[in-house]
């Protein structure tokens, strides 16, 4: 994965064009920034590069940050995704990057680190402290140090633009064809399999307890979702099959909230194993039924409505 920190980065004589963001959820409206940022390298010779934050800017800015849509190593695969030898910078978003006056950014950071030519932001783009750059400030200092500056109109649909704070609430409320419909692909959450009771080896539907997981969560419920397995290398397996998960509190026997997962048709133990959850759709809510055998009825149709939402599911590409 070319992720580039910045206390390495090469000295780049044919300079970069670079677009600025948290991108968190890579969205449909990151992906066209994206996609500008690297015409305007192909058009000038340029390096296309992306810069991010990590963490979360919000985090030290107000001690709290919204849960994300991606963690930072999935949203660096899928920026690096995006074209042939597009690169990203992770940039530490601590105390002393954040009290940079918007000039110190520019001159220090864009120019004189990462060697900018062509730079692109949202047009709501703020940077430096106290948040009191903005787009038309990228522009002036372009003028002043040899780059030029584009401020890139938000891309939306009908309901408005797209956004990571408008993916995450209709996640939260179990939109998920919504989100995918403006993330381009199923919203996916993801994290470490855990051990769990083993209650669901006992009745015959063995599952995957998912622990660590950072992304934002829908509601609780039973969904059918493609369950991706992740090595612990830096490349990601591309295969899915189908999973049934239950996300919250498991009534019937009197257990707290878990993340399972009964993947459809796989053997093998994948204790500590990475795994990432696409999910598709919402199959039901949280139901306590009148024992074991009911559970287990229920559990058969659950998979079996998974098998068919799986085959039923628009393709997608997962770097």
């Amino acid at each position: 994965m070319p992720v580039l920190p910045m206390t390495t980065l090469p000295s780049e004589e044919q300079g970069v064009a670079l677009v600025i963001g948290n991108f968190d959820g890579v969205h449909r409206g990151h992906q066209a920034l994206v996609k500008y940022t690297v015409e305007l390298a192909a058009r000038f010779g340029l390096r296309a590069r992306a810069m991010t934050f990590d963490p979360h800017p919000a985090m030290l800015l107000s001690g709290k940050a919204p849960a994300v849509l991606t963690q930072l190593t999935r949203k660096v695969s899928l920026l690096c995704a995006s074209a042939p030898n597009f690169d990203v910078i992770v940039q530490p978003f601590d105390r002393q990057f954040a009290n940079l006056l918007p000039r110190e950014f520019v001159e220090r950071i864009l120019v004189n680190h990462v060697h900018v030519r062509q730079l692109v932001v949202g047009a709501n783009f703020r940077f430096g402290r106290d948040r009191a750059g903005c787009a038309d400030d990228f522009v002036r200092f372009g003028a002043e140090l040899g780059f030029a500056a584009h401020a890139f109109e938000l891309s939306g649909d009908a309901q408005g633009c797209f956004s990571s704070s408008r993916i995450r609430c209709l996640v939260a409320e179990g939109e998920l064809s919504q989100a995918r419909a403006l993330l381009g692909r199923p919203h996916a959450i993801s994290g470490s399999v855990i051990r769990g009771d083993g209650r669901g080896r006992t009745i015959g539907f063995a599952t995957a307890n998912l622990g660590g997981v950072e992304e934002q969560l829908p509601p609780e419920g039973v969904y059918a979702a493609l369950a991706q397995l992740l090595p612990s290398g830096p490349v990601h397996s591309s295969v899915l099959c189908p999973a049934a998960v239950h996300i919250g509190p498991r009534p019937t026997v009197d257990r707290d909230a878990s993340i399972e997962a009964h993947l459809i048709g796989h053997t093998g133990e994948i204790y500590e194993r990475g795994l990432r959850l696409h999910l598709i759709k919402r199959l039901r809510g949280l139901v306590r039924f009148d024992g074991i055998e009911a559970l287990r009825a229920q559990i058969s149709l659950d998979v079996q409505a998974t098998s068919d939402a799986a085959a039923a599911s628009d393709p997608f590409v997962e770097p």
